[in-house]
């Protein structure tokens, strides 16, 4: 029987532990999100308890982000949702060591005394962190009021100064930033922009190494079409398809990286957008109508993408894909053109974080059994003995298609495999 306590709560405080050993790390933070008294989150908050008692309460300090609400009917803050929070924490068995108060608006010292009084916080332990233009300034509101320097006296540790000259730079580039430079990202969660906050974050990153100021523009795939893509992607300076799951919206992205592609616009396909890449690729050039992943159905003709042999048996889409990097060696066959010298001979490292590949791949691989036959499922490189229903279009170029071969059998007899 697997119990919250102790077995839950034991393997949050070893994976904070694992952290420590593998980093040899002066602090490790951890951080606990969600909403204080949420069922959710009260499991991490008893191990984060615990950890403490462990450790030693000279070497742990909690710091706790609340919320000081302003309400325009009363004009003034108010700080019962903060000391209503802290209360909660404290009925869990966890005293905050600092309180970062979020706000629309500047915090008064008496506002701040008044929290720490009814929080039972020093009252040099609370930090206003009124919002900012841009979330990279946060830091460095805290850093004046003294944040870094008492956390450290806190766990005991030598104070030092801090160098914050390439934070200063970065913030002083994206203050100038005046050049614009529009990128479309065509995806179907575009009613929930947090869904694709790491790839704004990333895209607003390298328009402030670049000097441009990036204004991203989030485009529903559902709506895009034959149609109207000209009049939407037409003054976009790149697009962008990024990951996601299911086949809604698919033909939308497709349709964004034809009019990429056709119209030499930048385009850069993260996951399923790299995967709707290769399908329109095969569809348009290579002359497969149709070509699509294999995710999307049993029953393609060209199923040019298909599932990587160790998620074959995965079910659940939420939190599975594969992380991390991989050593990957570049062959390319004999009538293609021949690698760069920067490339021969090495082992480039790819960045993988998907759970889907271009079929290419599967001929060289071992798939261990799954549960439907989808790995009797004729692909385009490769086919069952007997007649296979994949045909190659007669008019594909040569270089775009290579014509299906028997090298998994002949490997599987003990043989060179054929080399297309």
């Amino acid at each position: 029987t697997v119990q919250v306590i102790p077995h839950v709560t034991n393997a949050i405080k070893e994976r904070i532990k694992r952290i420590a050993d593998q980093t040899s790390a002066d602090i490790v933070i951890t951080e606990v999100g969600g909403t204080v008294g949420d069922i959710e989150s009260q499991p991490f908050i008893e191990a984060v308890r615990q950890w403490r008692r462990e450790c030693g309460p000279e070497n742990v300090a909690f710091v706790h982000c609340t919320l000081v609400p302003y309400i325009s009917a009363a004009h003034e803050l108010k700080t019962k949702p903060t000391q209503h929070s802290v209360k909660e924490l404290q009925s869990l068995g966890v005293q905050p060591d600092f309180l970062v108060l979020r706000s629309d608006r500047d915090i008064s010292d008496r506002i701040k005394s008044k929290i720490s009084m009814f929080c039972d916080v020093d009252e040099d332990h609370v930090f206003a962190c009124v919002d900012a233009p841009s979330i990279y300034q946060v830091p460095m509101s805290l850093y004046q009021q003294g944040f870094d320097e008492r956390v450290l006296r806190r766990l005991g540790l030598e104070v030092r100064e801090a160098n914050l000259e390439t934070w200063e730079k970065y913030l002083h580039q994206e203050a100038t930033c005046d050049a614009p430079v529009d990128i479309a990202i065509v995806g179907k969660y575009v009613g929930l922009p947090d869904a694709y906050l790491s790839v704004i974050e990333a895209l607003h990153h390298a328009g402030v190494a670049n000097c441009h100021r990036t204004n991203v523009h989030l485009v529903d795939g559902e709506n895009l079409n034959d149609e109207n893509v000209d009049s939407i992607l037409g003054k976009m300076d790149g697009i962008l398809v990024p990951g996601g799951f299911g086949v809604r919206a698919f033909e939308g992205k497709i349709c964004a990286v034809r009019y990429a592609r056709t119209h030499n616009v930048p385009f850069l396909g993260i996951c399923l957008g790299l995967q709707a890449a290769v399908c329109e690729y095969a569809r348009d050039v290579a002359g497969m109508p149709g070509a699509s992943s294999g995710e999307f159905g049993d029953d393609l003709e060209y199923p040019v993408i298909d599932l990587m042999p160790e998620q074959g048996d995965v079910a659940d889409m939420g939190g599975t894909q594969r992380l991390g990097s991989y050593p990957c060696k570049v062959r390319l066959a004999p009538h293609l053109r021949a690698p760069s010298p920067s490339l021969r001979g090495q082992q480039p490292v790819q960045a993988a974080a998907h759970r889907g590949r271009p079929r290419r791949e599967r001929r060289l691989a071992r798939r261990p059994p799954r549960r439907d036959d989808r790995a009797r499922r004729p692909s385009l490189l490769h086919r069952e003995p007997g007649t296979s229903r994949v045909q190659v279009a007669p008019d594909a170029p040569p270089s775009a298609v290579q014509r299906p071969g028997r090298g998994r059998h002949r490997k599987a007899r003990g043989l060179a495999p054929s080399r297309f």
